[in-house]
């Protein structure tokens, strides 16, 4: 039989004009229905097929993209790739597939982070973490068994009011050499068909707001296919490389150089 235990009552001040942070206990409640719903949401959308994630989706199901990106595993031969904005993870699987070498890729989002749990279950060369991309930059930067050169990122977690590109740029940077970083969503400068993503003044997805221009040793290219050529979305993209890796991508013919860089 249950017995109610007696409660100490606790009484604070509360200043009608001060904001109040939420209870402990009210958090850390919030956050387990949220991972609890989040995981009942993915078995749902797992028996959807509109939304079973096929190599034909990966990379906004962009041909020229996905090109792009091969000869770029083929020139620089990476050791990792680090995806940020794991969705259903059809990009993360085409990657690992296409590479050969192991994946880590981070979603914020409980729902896409149990569908992708689950779908990545019994492949053990996909490691998909629940947190923002750059507390999972930062986790990797300070692992000594992680490798810190010869690494592919690709930058794909902004959205809406959450844009963490200038702090993982910044990680990637003082972490990483010899490596290269494809940004999805980015403006194409002389090619406006390329969509991308506008959030405000100083948020817009462009070398200007994003600071390309402040990061020391890094080469920018943007892809050398019109945007009439492309399939699928037709999502801009840009390439920043780092280190000795940048002459192997300047003789890719899927991408042009950044000559105002």
């Amino acid at each position: 039989m249950w017995r109610s235990e007696p409660q100490t009552r606790q009484y604070v001040l509360v200043r009608p004009d001060v904001p109040q942070e939420p209870a402990r206990d009210d958090v850390i409640g919030h956050t387990a229905l949220r991972y609890v719903q989040g995981w009942t949401e993915a078995l749902v959308d797992q028996i959807i097929p509109r939304f079973r994630p096929t190599a034909r989706r990966a990379l906004n199901g962009q041909a020229r993209r996905q090109e792009m990106i091969r000869g770029i595993l083929r020139v620089m031969h990476p050791q990792v790739i680090v995806e940020t904005g794991t969705h259903r993870g059809a990009t993360a699987a085409w990657l690992a597939t296409e590479s050969g070498v192991d994946v880590h890729t981070a979603e914020l989002d409980a729902r896409y982070y149990a569908y992708a749990r689950r779908r990545f279950a019994r492949r053990p060369t996909i490691h998909v973490y629940h947190q923002p991309s750059p507390a999972m930059l930062a986790s990797l930067a300070t692992s000594s068994a992680f490798p810190k050169e010869r690494a592919l990122f690709y930058l794909d977690a902004h959205w809406h009011g959450s844009l963490p590109l200038p702090q993982e740029l910044q990680f990637i940077a003082d972490c990483w050499t010899n490596s290269v970083a494809v940004i999805d969503d980015f403006e194409v400068p002389g090619d406006p068909d390329y969509g991308f993503d506008d959030y405000g003044p100083g948020s817009r997805l462009c070398s200007r707001d994003m600071g390309l221009d402040e990061l020391a040793g890094a080469q920018v290219y943007w892809p050398s296919a019109p945007s009439r050529t492309e399939t699928g979305a037709r999502r801009g993209c840009a390439v920043i490389a780092l280190g000795a890796v940048t002459t192997a991508l300047a003789e890719l013919p899927e991408l042009r150089v950044n000559r105002a860089h």
